[in-house]
């Protein structure tokens, strides 16, 4: 878009994918691209947006996060965009983009607020905070408080595990169950949660022996991925969740295997998963892709 950078973070079913891209002046601006196509989204008035995992869906909208022209009145840069060299305004806001216009996503009263999912019916699911430095588990330079659903206009915060930090959406499905961390009672620990508006959060428990779990994506057969963590935060195993019995990936595949499943960052309609591994005997991270036994040779 005239600068030196782009980053592409999703791609939907018909090929449009969707990230960010930075302009000649050095901001940054959430993308479309569509074969050679290139649609800027533009911002909520401020410098910078971007899409992460938020679409588009079935009817094209997408939902991310941008920065508006309000500065923040305590001067924290909730989206990071400052900690990472870019020009930057301040206050940030989810957003949902459709019809080629940009529209604010509202908080439960504070400054900030992401969008991280949406669903082909149109629901939102993203997270409220507080800035901190950068958190490695959320990608964001903020310490995630309250995990949200927005609702044609409604929002909604889907409580917590019992802490009062790290409570975070990440995915969700088109039933609208969704997925992300929160932390647990005294905000030591933290858990995977699935969410839904009958059951409310229910918690995703780590592997045996692990401390640690958190859920990136679920599927409309409510599968759930994510990854387990031991205790000193060394150790990380993708994991998958059926019918509430977590499962460690690197038992399903081959034992001599040369990967390391760490994370299962998506789940799709036939099961097929992706996610980050490391090679054993270099360790070099690998992106890549399980395919359930009997799917690979429908596909072939």
């Amino acid at each position: 878009m005239g600068g030196t950078y782009s980053q592409p973070f999703y791609v939907s079913s018909n090929g449009v994918a969707s990230g960010q891209a930075s302009l000649a002046d050095g901001t940054w601006h959430a993308i479309l691209w569509q074969g050679p196509f290139k649609n800027d989204l533009g911002t909520l008035g401020g410098p910078d947006s971007t899409v992460y995992f938020g679409g588009p869906n079935a009817s094209g909208q997408v939902a991310g996060l941008a920065e508006t022209s309000t500065p923040d009145p305590n001067g924290e840069d909730f989206c990071g965009f400052a900690a990472q060299g870019v020009p930057s305004s301040g206050t940030c806001l989810g957003f949902l983009w459709q019809y080629g216009s940009m529209t604010p996503l509202s908080t439960l009263g504070g400054y900030n607020s992401a969008a991280n999912a949406i669903n082909n019916g149109g629901e939102v699911a993203g997270l409220s905070g507080d800035c901190s430095t950068f958190n490695v588990t959320s990608g964001y330079y903020l310490s995630p408080v309250h995990a949200l659903l927005w609702d044609h206009g409604s929002v909604t915060n889907l409580g917590s595990l019992g802490g009062a930090f790290g409570n975070q959406a990440h995915g969700m499905n088109n039933r609208g169950e969704v997925v992300g961390g929160s932390d647990l009672a005294g905000d030591a620990v933290f858990h995977g949660f699935v969410w839904s508006q009958s059951t409310g959060m229910q918690d995703v428990i780590p592997l045996p022996g692990d401390t640690y779990s958190y859920a990136l994506a679920i599927n409309d057969a409510g599968q759930v991925t994510g990854l387990s963590i031991d205790a000193s935060f060394t150790i990380l195993r993708a994991f998958i969740v059926v019918d509430g019995v977590p499962t460690d990936l690197n038992t399903l595949i081959s034992a001599d295997s040369p990967l390391q499943l760490q994370t299962a960052c998506a789940v799709n309609s036939r099961g097929e998963i992706t996610g980050l591994a490391v090679e054993k005997s270099t360790g070099q991270y690998r992106d890549y892709l399980a395919i359930p036994v009997g799917r690979r040779e429908s596909r072939e």
